[in-house]
């Protein structure tokens, strides 16, 4: 099922760059090939939503609501599943242990471990608290 106002609405979110954050209506316009009194209204309707601001009088950029979207995404995200094979990887092309872990504060708190697959392998007890981890 497709929503157009919807699709045009993300169209305008992609077309913003690291190499391009700012836009026109008429550049928008002219790349999605919609006409601008429609792109005049999806603006309207991604700034109430905090997804885009006006950064002056006729250029627009992602506003601070895409940026909590995207932190929403990675903390919903299963850490541990999706960096498995990423992690099982490393330990294989280096043939040492791999942990995956987190900063908490000041401690660290681990969340798996992939052990060397060597016949022989060295455990270093690690401290849960990390003094010397900078904020």
């Amino acid at each position: 099922m497709s929503v157009p106002g919807l699709e045009r609405g993300i169209g305008i979110l992609r077309l913003f760059r690291r190499d391009r954050p700012y836009l026109t209506p008429p550049q928008i316009a002219v790349e999605l090939a919609i006409p601008r009194s429609t792109v005049h209204r999806l603006l309207a309707v991604l700034v109430d939503l905090g997804l885009l601001r006006r950064a002056d009088d006729s250029r627009f950029a992602l506003a601070a609501g895409v940026l909590t979207l995207g932190h929403e995404c990675l903390a919903s995200l299963d850490i541990v599943g999706v960096s498995r094979s990423a992690l099982e990887s490393l330990r294989d092309e280096t043939g040492w242990s791999v942990h995956l872990a987190v900063r908490h504060g000041r401690s660290v708190i681990y969340l798996v471990r992939y052990a060397s697959r060597a016949a022989v392998t060295t455990n270093i007890g690690l401290a849960h608290h990390c003094p010397r981890m900078q904020h």
